[in-house]
């Protein structure tokens, strides 16, 4: 049976409220002269009206507490609304999209309707680029060739860079709106790239590896790609960035580029193998990799890198993608120990981690984007790579 370590990256800090009361007691004491029946009078006047100010202040209080009684109700109407919000969450399920497809290892997109799927075609050997239009999953052609694409990303729906790998020729795509195009290599170098990071029209990023594993990083300005110059972990799978001053590319271990200088990425990242980055803003970062055989996801909060949830055992997370600080999926999957294929879906509530319930398929999950809470996308492939599979959460239909 597997175990799951779940670690909540939210420390809860108790807030004791503390009412002080103070009670004021009066005691009175009467000596002197017997008063005068005028003094008598006057004193039962002024009682009379402490009286009725008395009575003002127990009206008043009562008032406030039926106000307060209408707030709790209130309330209580409140947590019966989460309550129905609750329910509404079984309306949505992961269902299984596109029928046979090829393998696939990344997706991204602008919208429901503008999503782009890539991989390759075996046995031909061939890419594989799909599209969803919001109705239906359809082949693009990719220009000539046989190589493979690992991952796609773009700026909007008339800017999208693929790469991969084709023999000893780096991979780089581009797509205009209306086709692909191979772009020139940085240099004549037989890079395999294995991740691709657009930030901006001026400001792409590209890495992967040489014939010896050393890492390699490319940079697309908005006219030329060049070789990048930094001393990187070796076999790079991942680039991503949240500004031309913080990028991060990752393989065996971590990078990031503070927008003058390269160096090792601060903290437990270090020396991870983070194969996705999510970002929902500069203080709330996901990250999703490894460190040796565990599968772990790695949160920001704007200062710090830490670990929120660790999985020692055989399943793995590869792609990573959120809605909110309390709506986050990672993807990914485990391999029995008859060496058979099986996905894995967990998701984050803001609390902490769990497996989602979305069927069994034979695949593993490469990646994932959405463009909303209720319309997620995940890709993957058998373990041979010969097959693939797109998952759609959403709507039950």
């Amino acid at each position: 049976m597997m175990t799951m370590t779940l670690i909540d990256r939210r420390e809860g800090t108790g807030r004791h409220l503390t009412r002080r009361s103070a009670s004021r007691g009066a005691r009175s004491s009467f000596s002197g002269p017997r008063r005068t029946k005028e003094e008598a009078v006057r004193v039962i006047a002024l009682m009379f009206t402490s009286l009725l100010a008395l009575v003002s202040l127990a009206i008043l209080g009562c008032a406030a507490s039926r106000g307060t009684v209408a707030d709790d109700d209130a309330t209580a109407d409140d947590d019966d609304n989460d309550d129905n919000n609750d329910d509404n969450d079984d309306d949505f399920a992961w269902s299984q999209m596109g029928g046979d497809c090829p393998a696939l290892v990344s997706v991204w997109g602008t919208s429901h309707d503008d999503v782009f799927a890539v991989g390759w075609n075996w046995p031909a050997n061939a890419a594989a680029v799909l599209h969803f239009d919001g109705a239906s999953w359809s082949h693009m052609t990719s220009g000539e060739g046989k190589f493979t694409l690992w991952s796609v990303s773009g700026t909007s729906p008339s800017d999208v860079f693929a790469v991969g790998e084709g023999g000893e020729e780096t991979v780089i795509l581009r797509y205009d709106g209306d086709s692909w195009s191979v772009m020139p290599a940085p240099l004549d170098l037989g890079f395999a790239l294995r991740g691709v990071w657009a930030g901006s029209v001026s400001n792409v990023y590209a890495v992967g590896f040489d014939a010896k594993n050393d890492g390699v990083v490319g940079h697309f300005d908005g006219a030329t790609w060049s070789l990048v110059n930094g001393g990187f972990p070796s076999h790079l799978q991942c680039a991503w960035g949240t500004s031309p001053s913080d990028v991060y590319v990752s393989g065996n271990g971590t990078s990031h580029f503070d927008g003058a200088t390269w160096s090792p990425a601060p903290g437990v990242i270090a020396n991870a193998g983070i194969s996705s980055f999510w970002e929902l803003s500069p203080s709330d970062i996901f990250a999703v990799g490894g460190v040796t055989s565990a599968c772990v996801v790695f949160y920001y909060d704007g200062s710090t890198w830490s670990v929120m949830y660790e999985e020692p055992s055989a399943v793995c997370a590869f792609g990573v993608w959120g809605a909110s600080p309390d709506d986050v999926f990672a993807v990914g999957g485990y391999e029995d120990q008859e060496n058979a294929d099986h996905d894995t879906i967990l998701h984050y509530d803001g609390l902490s981690w769990s497996i989602m319930d979305n069927g069994t398929y034979p695949f593993m999950l490469f990646s994932a984007w959405g463009s909303g809470p209720s319309d997620v996308f995940a890709v993957g492939s058998d373990y041979s790579y010969q097959a693939g599979v797109i998952l759609h959460y959403g709507p039950l239909q």
